[in-house]
Parts: structure tokens; sequence; C-alpha cells
């Protein structure tokens, strides 16, 4: 074997992407010449390249990444964003990839790998199994324990598909962490947006005669693939929301004190906690409204909004519309991935509207201090208002 092709097969290995007949020809070749010390090299070469991938400062990274957009933003030039993530979604996938090929360095020479995942990452668990740790930039079929393919990863999204001869239904449970963002298409077209800090249990596959049922924690954005058949359900920790096509937005986080959903298209119906989908127990929903269930009160109220505003957390943007500092403190310690502690009391019940996408938590406290003087310190991430 030519020393060019070894090297392919050897960087296919170090890829996960190697299939069985070329890892029996790597194997052959390594048994039977002195590619063996280039091999044992490389390994050792791909450990440590890794060990620094994960001292590397993404946050420090990050800001000189927003410093030249915003650099070049007041000098008004024109940048290509689109041009500019590319070559960005590049680095990280390196970085993401050395992450994992560090781990599994790591436990075949024998250590012990982390039982818990780490708060950072996202995760999936496939029907009870233990947790996988998925980066948001490889492409991958992802399998279950038992070797059977479970879903289709592209990037940030997970891709279910269709099996009607699966007559048992099996649940995964995707965990986004703070400061991140995920979507997944389930096995009957139905899109779900997720918004950092949030979790959602769902069928693997959509099994016929069965309604289709996800169980909610957090936020999320819904496009309902429409099956008059087979009404789809969301569970939240307080109502239920019953739906047979449409797009709307709930935020169901265990730390807030109301649950909302937001309907921009089609119609849903809403029961209260405890109570079933059956019609005379719903309240219809219309596009352009929200429906606010009190935790405390156990009911309804209802009001009529811009649904932008809702969802703007999409595209990665975070709307704030006559809010209190108090509860713009929950949503920016999801968005950033920071503990804010506010030891202004005051401060807590004042009102603000405004929006950011690509600002800093500095820039945005900031922001916030030319309406409502904040003397704020950083450390790591913990911010402290004094």
């Amino acid at each position: 074997m030519k020393l060019k092709e070894f090297e392919i097969l050897s960087i296919k290995y170090f890829c996960s992407i190697i299939n069985a007949k070329e890892l029996d020809a790597l194997v052959d070749e390594i048994d039977s010449t002195s590619n063996d010390k280039i091999f044992k090299n490389s390994s050792l070469l791909n450990f440590a390249i890794n060990r620094c991938m994960n001292n590397y400062d993404s946050d420090k990274s990050k800001k000189l990444l927003l410093d030249k957009i915003r650099k070049d933003k007041s000098l008004k030039y024109k940048l290509n964003l689109r041009t500019l993530a590319k070559y960005a979604a590049i680095a990280v996938f390196f970085l993401s990839v050395g992450y994992y090929f560090h781990e599994d360095f790591i436990f075949s020479s024998g250590f012990p790998k982390e039982e818990q995942t780490p708060n950072n990452l996202i995760s999936l668990e496939i029907d009870g199994e233990a947790p996988k740790v998925l980066s948001e930039f490889q492409n991958i079929n992802i399998k279950s324990n038992n070797n059977q393919p479970v879903v289709r990863q592209e990037g940030n999204e997970l891709i279910y598909k269709s099996n009607s001869q699966v007559t048992k239904i099996s649940y995964s449970t995707l965990s986004i962490p703070y400061g991140k963002r995920f979507s997944l298409s389930l096995s009957d077209g139905t899109k779900i947006h997720m918004n950092a800090g949030s979790s959602i249990k769902f069928p693997n596959v959509f099994v016929k005669g069965k309604k289709r049922e996800v169980f909610l924690t957090g936020e999320a954005f819904f496009e309902v693939a429409k099956d008059s058949l087979h009404p789809f359900v969301v569970n939240t920790n307080g109502p239920k929301i019953k739906v047979i096509g449409t797009k709307f937005n709930v935020s169901a986080y265990a730390n807030e004190s109301n649950i909302n959903t937001v309907l921009v298209e089609g119609s849903i119906g809403l029961a209260p906690k405890g109570r079933s989908l059956e019609e005379e127990n719903l309240s219809i929903l219309n596009p352009g409204y929200m429906a606010v269930w009190s935790k405390d009160k156990a009911d309804f109220s209802y009001k009529e909004i811009d649904t932008s505003n809702y969802t703007a957390w999409i595209t990665g943007k975070i709307v704030f519309n006559h809010i209190p500092f108090g509860d713009i403190v929950k949503k920016l310690e999801r968005h950033y991935n920071v503990t804010i502690i506010n030891h202004d009391k005051k401060l807590d019940q004042e009102i603000f509207t405004a929006s950011f996408d690509i600002e800093t938590i500095e820039e945005v406290l900031n922001a916030f201090d030319k309406s409502y003087p904040i003397n704020f310190i950083r450390s790591k991430n913990k911010i402290i208002i004094n």
C-alpha cells in the first residue's frame, strides 16, 4: 500500500468515517509493515491536538469575532455574513471533532469517561439508554446501543424517518443547554425548533392509530405536519395543547410563573392542567393571540400580540417588549449561558423594551444602563449586579 493511501485511511479512521473494508485494509497494513510506528505517532499527535482543543477559549474567540463584525459595521463595510458563517462553522467543526476524538481515545486507552453529561453540551437519550452527547457540526447516523439506526443528524438538526413496520412506541429525549439552540424533524414531518435550556420527549416513530404526542419543558416553536386522523398533542407541566396542523410557540420553563402559547398560523385547542382533550374542555386560540396559563391561578388569560416578538429567538435574537428586568434576567441567563445575581431589588421591577442579536452580555447590560443605572462585575460565567 502506498503511503498516501495509508494516510487517507488513517484520517478516515480518526474521523470515524471508515468502512469495514477500509478498516480491514488499514489493520492489515499496520500489522505487516513499518507503518505501525507512523500510525502510533499519529494517534499520539491526535491525542495531543485534542487536549489543546479542550482548552480552547471559545468565549475569547467569539468576542474577537464579534469585535471584528462590529468594527466592519462601524466602518460601513458590507460584510458577507454567509461566507463568514461558513468559515466559522468549519473552524468550530474541527474543534468539536477534536473533542470527540479525545473522548474516544481516552476511553479506548482504559481511562474512565465522565458519567455525567456536561451541562453545556446537547444530549440525546434514546429509549432510556445513557445520553449521547451531540456536536452541532457533525453529520452522522445515530444508533442505539444494539446498533440499530435511530436518527440522522445533519448539523444542528435531528431528522427522523417514518417506518410503517413499527408497532410499538419508543421515546427519545433531546436536551438543550443554556446558550444553544437545536432543531428536530419528527417522523411525520413536524419540525420543532428548541430554545436554550429546554428538553423534549418524543416518539422515535409515530405509530399508525396512535395520537402524536410530545412532552415539553422549556421553549419550542412547532411547525406541525397536518394529519386530521392523528392529532398532535404537546404536554407541558401545565396545560395540554391539541393540534392538527399549524405553527405555534410554547414557552413552559419550570422557573417561570406562566406558560405561554403563541399561535402564528392555524388553530389550536388548549386544555387546562388535569383535564382531558375532549372538545368541551378545549379553549380555541386564534392566530395573533397568546394564551397565558398562570401556574398560581391555574387558569388561562388571552391577549393579542405581535407574534414575531415571541418567535425571534429562532434566528438568535432576543426581544423584550415592556418586560420587568426580573423576567429579562431569566432569558439572558438562558441565552448567554450565564448566572446573574441581582442585589438591586428595585431594578427587578423596572420595565424595559429592547432587542438584541449579536451583542455580548456586557453590551446588553450596558444598553440597559442607559435607562437605569446598572453596576455589574463579571467573573467567568457569573455576573453580579450591585
